[in-house]
Formats: C-alpha cells, sequence, structure tokens
C-alpha cells in the first residue's frame, strides 16, 4: 500500500512553518506558500521559470501530468514574496534552483519540507504532495463545496 500524505489542518501550523521556512530560506519557503496557495503539483511549481511569474497578477501554465492549460491569479501575499525572491535575477532562468545551478527536484522539495516540519513537531504523514492537499483542504473548509 502507498504511504498517503495528509494536508496540514491548522493555520497554525501552516504559520509556524511558514515562518520556519522563512528564516532558514527564502526559496524554500516560496516553494511552500506557492504550494498552499495555487494547489499546483511539486513538479509544475519547480517548472517555473522566473519570467512566468515577475510582476505577473496570474501565471499561465500547462500542467505536465495532465497537459491542461491553467491560469490562476497570484494573491498579494505570493506576489510580494515572488518580487522579493526574483528580485535580481534573469528572467530566463528556472525561479527554483538548487546548489549546482540545476532546476531543483522533488526529492530536494519533499527533503526540506519533511525536516522542516520534524524540525517544528507536525508529525503526520507530510510529503509534497502536501501542499496540494492543504490548499484544496481549506479550499474546501472554505467554500463548503
Amino acid at each position: 500500500m502507498k504511504n498517503l500524505v495528509e494536508p496540514i489542518r491548522s493555520k497554525s501550523e501552516i504559520r509556524a512553518l511558514e515562518q520556519y521556512l522563512r528564516k532558514k530560506n527564502k526559496r524554500n519557503c516560496l516553494i511552500f506558500v506557492f504550494g498552499i496557495n495555487t494547489g499546483l503539483r511539486v513538479s509544475d511549481i519547480l517548472g517555473l521559470n522566473v519570467s512566468d511569474v515577475l510582476n505577473k497578477n496570474f501565471v499561465e501554465i500547462r500542467e505536465k501530468k495532465t497537459g491542461k492549460y491553467k491560469k490562476f491569479p497570484l494573491n498579494e501575499k505570493l506576489r510580494r514574496l515572488i518580487n522579493s525572491y526574483v528580485k535580481n535575477k534573469n528572467p530566463e532562468e528556472p525561479l527554483f534552483i538548487g546548489r549546482f545551478n540545476k532546476r531543483l527536484n522533488r526529492s530536494q522539495v519533499y527533503r526540506f519540507l519533511n525536516s522542516a516540519c520534524s524540525d517544528i513537531g507536525i508529525n503526520s504523514n507530510i510529503g509534497t504532495h502536501t501542499m496540494r492537499k492543504t490548499f484544496g483542504f481549506f479550499f474546501t473548509k472554505n467554500t463548503k463545496m
């Protein structure tokens, strides 16, 4: 049986995780905030280039898994974090790069997310899909669908 990841259901845990990541690494914080505010799969987040988000109110992508076109708004918080993060970056480079100037991969995101959750005491089954599930959990809760 597959290990099923869970959403983070507590707003206080989300805030704590975000604060922890902001102190440790702005890139990782932006990945997390991007994931829980857009509901995108981690492969689609990691596939973004700086030009996809620079000075934009909306993001337009073609989903890697389904091939579907998707256009969605960026909220104010996300726009602020993005603009701060991309300040001196080349618009043609990947938005999220690792130490060796290569595009980040999902296992690197899995590691930092699990490590951060463990460090602050979130003991749920956490994975990269947790961000998408957290978005869905709060979307459903807030829209009563």
